[in-house]
C-alpha cells in the first residue's frame, strides 16, 4: 500500500498545504490502495518539505513527481484524453496557481499579522512550550525575507489584489460554464488548481485575495463541485 506523508488538516482543508492536498486527490482519483501519514516536520525529507510518496523503499517527494510516479508505475490516468492545446494550457495554469497564486496564500498566512496571529497556534501547537516563541518567529522572518526577493512582498495592497484578480479571471474565463476546465472530466489541471483556489478562499480571517475567490460564483461553484466529488475523505 503506498502512504503520502502529508501536513496536518487545517482551514477546513483536508491539509495545511495544496500540495499535500493535491497529491492526496491524485491517490484518491488514481484507484490505488493508500494510506496517509499526517506529520509537520519535513526536515527529513528529500526536498525539506511535503508532500512525500512511499511506495515500498521508493521515496518520491513532490507532487508532480508524484503525478509521474502514479502514471508511470500504475497506469493512472489524469489526462490522455485532453487534446495538445488544452494540454498545453493546462499546464500553462498549474504553473500560474503554483508559482503565483500559492505565494499570496503564503503571503497572506504568514505575512498579514491579522491572519498570522490565527495561522500560527494551527502551524505550531504541536511544538514543545519553550520552542514556540522561537521557531515560528525565525520561520516567518525567512518567508517574509522569501517573499521580498520574490518580489511579492514589495507590492502595494492595490497591487497584489490586482496580480490575484488577473488570474482568477484567467481560471474563470478557460473554465467558462464547463463543469471541469475542460469538460466533464476532471484532469491534472484541476487537480492542482483546485487545492490553490481552496486554500486561498480558507484564510482564516478575510483578506482581499480570499474575497476574490469567494466573491466569483463561477469559480466557487467550481471548487464544491471539484471538493464533493474528488476530495479525500480525511477531514
Amino acid at each position: 500500500m503506498l502512504s503520502l506523508i502529508s501536513y496536518n488538516p487545517a482551514f477546513g482543508q483536508p491539509s495545511g498545504s495544496p500540495f499535500c492536498t493535491k497529491a492526496l486527490c491524485l491517490l484518491e482519483m488514481s484507484g490505488v490502495d493508500w494510506k496517509i501519514d499526517f506529520d509537520n516536520d519535513p526536515r527529513k525529507t528529500p526536498m525539506g518539505k511535503l508532500p512525500v510518496l512511499r511506495d515500498g523503499s521508493k521515496i518520491v517527494p513532490d507532487s508532480a513527481y508524484i503525478q509521474n510516479h502514479l502514471e508511470e508505475n500504475y497506469g493512472a490516468d489524469f489526462g490522455s484524453w485532453l487534446s495538445d492545446e488544452q494540454r498545453a494550457t493546462g499546464h500553462a495554469l498549474v504553473r500560474m496557481a503554483e508559482e503565483h497564486l500559492y505565494f499570496h496564500i503564503v503571503n497572506d498566512r504568514w505575512g498579514r499579522p491579522e491572519v498570522w496571529k490565527l495561522t500560527r497556534p494551527v502551524y505550531f501547537s504541536g511544538l514543545p512550550i519553550f520552542l514556540r516563541k522561537i521557531v515560528p518567529a525565525s520561520l516567518r522572518k525567512q518567508a517574509i525575507t522569501a517573499l521580498s526577493w520574490m518580489g511579492i512582498g514589495r507590492f502595494s495592497e492595490e497591487m497584489l489584489e490586482a496580480r490575484v484578480k488577473q488570474d482568477l479571471a484567467a481560471i474563470s474565463m478557460v473554465l467558462g460554464d464547463k463543469k471541469y476546465l475542460f469538460g466533464d472530466r476532471a484532469c491534472f489541471a484541476d487537480i492542482a488548481i483546485v487545492p490553490q483556489l481552496a486554500a486561498m478562499a480558507a484564510a482564516p480571517c478575510k483578506t482581499a485575495a480570499s474575497k476574490a475567490v469567494q466573491s466569483n460564483n463561477n469559480l466557487s461553484r467550481y471548487i464544491a463541485r471539484f471538493q464533493e466529488n474528488h476530495y479525500p475523505k480525511t477531514t
